[in-house]
């Protein structure tokens, strides 16, 4: 026991010794913090303010920091969110690239803004510093092309549409987290939250319906938006048409207002006897019309004349919020009307709505369409900038202002007039500092011009224009543009009456980059497929340079997205082996002309977004994927395979 008490102060004295051999020296920096070092600056946000109760996303919000009224534009040619200076254009914008092109914007409850972002398949939530850059906070993934957004009318409740996987989805805005979902019909757009929160409501762009979703349920109701059958008083009807486009929708009192081109992919006029009267003075007795002993003309796809109308036009469909019920009938334009077959956005000012035509650089302005037709509600128009796609009201119902995405301008009119001279007269009184710009029809009252960050090729640029421009009478006889059929480059769903048949409208994002050319692959050029496609519209057709430029842009349009499912293996496998993928290798065509026994041979079509179609085939002769498995004989073995293998196989086509 001694011997032990005796090394007890040697080891201490060795402990001693170590630690001050390890201790630093007195001119060396401690392990704490250096106080002499700047803290990190404090970066402090600003709350971004609603200028409106409006609750529906768009590419264009209108905001208040503090006292001064600014616009948030989603630009997505520069993959940025733009804050300009709402009050004076003069003032230099404010650009933030976020990595993503952003489709949608929406201000929050919290005082932030939230984007979506369809390539990223996200949706981001940004903070606005002091400084005036936006900062992201959160985000969430979620399915496939994030689109539009609306919030509850209390702000605990985010929805959001999905295009390719056709979905509506629901967060919490404060975390993003995912609380609900419910399945959609194809190209979902637009979506509005009920005053009582307790319905969605989604229009489509590429179906004849609107969606109402009942909140706390897995239903979805459709009602049908498409104008129905119309008769004149000696007899003539029309055929019910189908409603595209409906990219936007707006709240006005109780009712619900949906912008939409009225499509009539069919003959539209059949002609019967009067219950009591002769047969209609012009009709040849059989199965066509005659106008001044001609028979009425096709124009290539669909037909139309002064009499039934044209094959595409504009209207307002009006819905009851509470009833769920149509409160306008539609109408039957006895003249072309309207060229706005092209409606991308709309905002309700007061008694009066508006709507963005992209296809003809105009807001068409209407007075409460409560039971009327666009036709009987229209009240004026304005010619904007190029690309009109975001429009968006000031609170005090004066102003309309409008976000030029071609032409990379932001502008404003007075909602209550679109005469020029009060125009410019409302300019000058409030808005002296303006930067102004001379329209034709119209002055605006505020002009601001986005500087291009990210340069663009000169003829993708000119392409687009093209693309999406209507009343060009090179392109077609009666106003529609290659996006009216190709929806953002994909299809209309729609199967149309052509010189060579019914013909289904193909998908073209993607599709262009190797010949052969239209459905039995009768074209060896693209330049030679839409130089025959100008003829059977009946358009004059484009010189070489702007031919060139708008397949510079067609061949560039990105393949839509593709939903990546994992809970159809078994349906993947029989993809395989019942011989589907040696035509649609990985969902896509071949290219190849093939005889599948639906009279003739015909090209592969791709089979993106093939689940939600319900006219399929060249012809639009099957209405589901199973009776076109069952029908189609001579496409692989699918034919053969049981209900249970064909409903595996059919769940994991809805997934491409």
């Amino acid at each position: 026991m001694a011997h032990r008490r005796s090394l007890a102060p040697l080891a201490l004295l060795l402990l001693l010794v170590t630690a001050a051999c390890h201790r630093a020296p007195k001119d060396e920096p401690k392990e704490a913090p250096d106080r002499g070092a700047p803290a990190p600056p404090v970066v402090r946000t600003l709350p971004i303010e609603r200028e409106t109760e409006a609750r529906e996303s768009g590419s264009l919000v209108l905001a208040r920091i503090g006292e001064a009224r600014v616009a948030f534009v989603a630009d997505e040619d520069d993959a940025a969110i733009v804050e300009i200076d709402a009050t004076d254009g003069s003032k230099p914008p404010r650009s933030t690239a976020i990595g993503s092109r952003p489709r949608d914007l929406l201000l929050l409850g919290d005082g932030t803004i939230a984007a979506t972002l369809p390539d990223a398949n996200a949706i981001a939530v940004f903070a606005r510093e002091e400084t005036g850059a936006l900062r992201e906070v959160r985000r969430a993934k979620t399915p496939v092309e994030r689109l539009a957004m609306a919030l509850g009318p209390k702000d605990d409740e985010l929805f959001v549409t999905t295009g390719t996987s056709h979905t509506l989805v629901a967060f919490a805005p404060s975390s993003l987290e995912e609380t609900a979902r419910w399945s959609l019909a194809r190209e979902p757009r637009a979506a509005l939250v009920s005053k009582d929160g307790a319905r969605i409501f989604v229009t489509h762009a590429a179906e004849s319906v609107l969606a109402i979703v009942e909140k706390g349920t897995k239903d979805v109701v459709t009602k049908k938006i498409g104008n129905g059958n119309g008769c004149f008083t000696d007899g003539g009807c029309t055929k019910e048409r189908f409603a595209r486009h409906a990219n936007a929708l707006v709240r006005m009192g109780d009712g619900i207002v949906i912008p939409t081109a009225q499509t009539l992919p069919q003959p539209p006029i059949s002609f019967f006897p009067r219950k009591h009267g002769p047969m209609h003075p012009f009709d040849d007795g059989l199965m066509g019309f005659k106008m001044g002993g001609r028979p009425m003309g096709v124009t290539g796809y669909g037909v139309g004349d002064g009499t039934s109308g044209p094959p595409v036009f504009m209207d307002l469909v009006t819905y009851d919020e509470k009833e769920m019920s149509r409160m306008s009938n539609g109408g039957i334009p006895m003249f072309e009307g309207s060229k706005c077959l092209l409606p991308r956005a709309a905002v309700a000012v007061g008694d009066e709505v508006f709507v963005a035509c992209l296809g003809t650089d105009r807001i068409e302005q209407f007075k409460n369409p409560k039971g009327r037709s666009a036709l009987h509600s229209a009240k004026g128009s304005v010619t904007v900038p190029r690309g009109p796609t975001g429009l968006a009201g000031d609170r005090d119902g004066k102003h309309v202002f409008v976000w030029s995405a071609f032409a990379r301008v932001l502008s404003s009119y007075a909602a209550n007039a679109t005469d020029a001279k009060l125009a410019q007269a409302k300019k000058l009184a409030k808005s002296p500092s303006s930067v102004i710009t001379e329209h034709v029809g119209t002055t605006p009252v505020l002009t601001a011009n986005v500087p291009r960050l990210v340069a663009k090729d000169e003829a993708w640029l000119t392409g687009r224009d093209l693309f999406f421009r209507n009343t060009d009478p090179r392109i077609s006889k009666d106003g529609r543009a290659c996006a009216s059929c190709h929806v953002d480059g994909r299809d209309d769903g729609l199967t149309w009456d052509t010189p060579n048949g019914p013909r289904r409208t193909r998908v073209i994002a993607g599709q262009l980059a190797t010949a052969p050319y239209g459905w039995k692959g009768e074209h060896p050029t693209l330049e030679a497929h839409v130089t025959i496609t100008f003829k059977q519209l009946g358009g004059k057709g484009l010189p070489e340079d702007e031919l060139a430029a708008l397949l510079t842009y067609v061949k560039a349009l990105p393949k839509p997205p593709v939903r990546n499912d994992a809970d159809h293996a078994r349906g993947k496998e029989l993809f395989a082996s019942a011989e589907c993928g040696n035509c649609h290798g990985n969902g896509a065509g071949d290219r190849s002309v093939h005889d599948v026994g639906t009279g003739g041979t015909f090209m592969t079509p791709t089979l993106a977004g093939i689940g939600t179609k319900k006219q399929l085939m060249h012809d639009g002769r099957y209405a589901t994927l199973d009776e076109l498995l069952v029908g189609a004989t001579k496409m692989g073995t699918a034919s053969t395979l049981p209900p249970e293998d064909r409903k595996a196989l059919v769940g994991y086509l809805e997934t491409l």
